[in-house]
């Protein structure tokens, strides 16, 4: 539930920056349109009012608000400021745009007299227009939006409850039908941006998920979940592309399958939960005894558990065969080391199997059968100890490996 809830908050907040966003970079085209209109609108008025000075002023004032409007957006882009999602910036802006909003909403009180049929067209023509045109940009933050159309939406009840010469009461009426649809079609607008937004980063939330869903399915396919080494089906596949890397580039490679002694006894004595920490202790040595050192500095290493109690590891680029031995005599040394768990002192000890590409064979399934002979050798010999596989040694006519090898 928690989790949940800070995905919210965080869908919430990437939403609400790139409604600001996008409220920023579209702003040039909303307020350059403003400008426009108003020069236009100067043009069509200056000499229908006696104080051609007040129109004037008025259209001075409605650009200069709007350039600091883009200054302030200016400002806000640049790579100076860090930063950029501060309410100061919003709260600014907000109140330039209120300022432009009342000035736009001043046509109907200063240029109320002395006006003709046509130039109240052209006023009221304007304000109709003005907050719908600014809607897609300012609606992307309601307070900007609000400051905008309300003193817009008010002058025009003004004109039609004060300067209409008649029907003052039909005309208020549809002034504010047009001024409920216009807030109205401004909060669908916005909240169904928003929702978008929202959607589009639930989506990215939904993939990233999946995604990792996927890895993980991919770990357990690979992983074994209890010593953190890959398992039989990674360690086949990785085989065969060595195997393929070692014919190409004429080189060897060796096949170690390693054992624990005496393993089952700890099971049936301590019990199997006690048998897994020991594997999870003899996994991590086996990882530090394959790093790769100044004498093995051409030995390539990977590990992963076999079977129940059987490790394997795969060598590559070796020069001799000593370094294949060098690198069994330190895993024995790691493995045979004493283990203490819970009070217990266990000698796990461990014998190993080897096999050598392309000298015991061709194939991963030949050169891990011949492994597994050197390892019941090694089992034979004593255990504790290291066998490569020897063909001429072994009558494998009369060999009988056993299904479980303690």
């Amino acid at each position: 539930m928690d989790n949940q809830v800070v995905q919210n908050t965080n869908i919430d907040t990437f939403t609400g920056r790139e409604l600001l966003d996008l409220l920023y970079k579209n702003a040039p085209i909303t307020l350059f349109s403003s400008m426009v209109v108003t020069v236009l609108l100067l043009s069509t008025l200056y000499g229908s009012y006696e104080e051609n000075q007040i129109i004037l002023s008025w259209a001075l004032a409605q650009i200069t608000v709007n350039l600091l409007r883009l200054i302030l957006r200016s400002v806000r882009e640049s790579t100076l400021i860090h930063d950029r999602y501060s309410q100061a910036w919003l709260i600014i802006y907000t109140i330039l745009t209120f300022c432009a909003g009342v000035l736009w909403s001043l046509l109907v009180v200063i240029l109320q007299e002395n006006f003709s049929l046509y130039d109240h067209i052209i006023i009221l023509v304007t304000l109709i227009g003005i907050p719908l045109a600014a809607l897609p940009n300012n609606a992307l933050k309601l307070p900007v939006y609000y400051a905008f159309t309300c003193p817009i939406l008010f002058s025009l009840q003004y004109w039609s409850y004060f300067i209409s010469q008649e029907s003052n009461l039909e005309f208020s009426v549809l002034a504010l039908a047009y001024s409920a649809i216009v807030m109205v079609t401004g909060h669908i607008y916005h909240n169904s941006f928003k929702n978008g937004l929202r959607v589009k980063y639930e989506k990215h939330d939904l993939v990233d998920e999946l995604s990792s869903a996927n890895q993980r399915l991919e770990e357990f396919a690979y992983i074994d979940p209890l010593t953190g080494l890959t398992n039989r089906r990674w360690f086949s596949e990785q085989a065969d592309r060595a195997l393929e890397r070692c014919l190409r580039r004429n080189t060897r490679l060796a096949v170690l399958l390693i054992d624990l002694d005496n393993f089952k006894e700890i099971n049936d004595t301590l019990g199997h939960a006690m048998g897994d920490e020991i594997l999870i202790v003899i996994a991590k040595r086996l990882k530090s005894a394959l790093r790769l050192s100044d004498t093995l500095s051409l030995t390539k290493g990977d590990t992963a558990r076999y079977g129940g109690d059987e490790f394997i590891v795969l060598l590559e680029d070796f020069d001799e065969i000593t370094d294949v031995e060098r690198i069994s005599e330190r895993i024995l040394q790691e493995v045979n080391e004493t283990v203490a768990l819970n009070e217990h002192q266990f000698n796990p000890g461990c014998s190993i199997g080897i096999s050598i590409f392309p000298d015991d064979g061709e194939s991963f399934s030949n050169l891990i059968r011949q492994a597994d002979i050197a390892l019941y050798q090694a089992k034979q010999s004593g255990k504790g100890c290291t066998r490569f596989f020897n063909a001429r040694s072994v009558d494998l006519a009369e060999l009988k490996i056993p299904a479980v090898k303690k």
